[in-house]
């Protein structure tokens, strides 16, 4: 049951995680319809860092704690399955939302060309890279 218990601790670090990410988002989306100056696009930048280094360590955890859940089903039994099963669905839901807002967020328009071609290379960036190039 400890394994268990692990898998749950990692689960609510992981889906903490990916609210506050999510949050961040939201609020820059709230703040800035569209790349306006050198300054939206600082706040592009300092929004896009965080969130590819979240993602990151969410690698290690998510397969730290597929790692409890597993172990716990063979110490414990199938019983385990639908709480896993749950968990991982709710899971799923809050990482959709979030990737609509990632989308949106990647997909500004900006007013001068010069600023368009930053951003696209931070977009570029954000989505290919496993840690920022900008």
């Amino acid at each position: 049951m400890i394994f268990f218990a692990l898998y749950l601790v990692i689960k609510v670090i992981g889906t903490t995680m990916l609210v506050l990410a999510q949050k961040q988002v939201l609020k820059f989306l709230n703040q800035h319809q569209f790349i306006e100056n050198w300054s939206d696009l600082e706040d592009f930048k300092n929004l896009v860092r965080p969130q590819m280094y979240a993602a990151l360590w969410s690698i290690p955890l998510m397969l730290i704690g597929l790692g409890m859940f597993f172990i716990s089903l063979r110490r414990i039994g199938p019983t385990l399955f639908l709480p896993f099963l749950l968990l991982e669905i709710v899971t799923l839901i809050l990482a959709e939302i979030g990737k609509k807002a990632e989308r949106r967020s990647r997909n500004l328009i900006c007013t001068t060309e010069e600023l368009e071609f930053k951003y696209q290379q931070i977009c570029k960036s954000w989505t290919n890279d496993a840690f920022p190039k900008f």
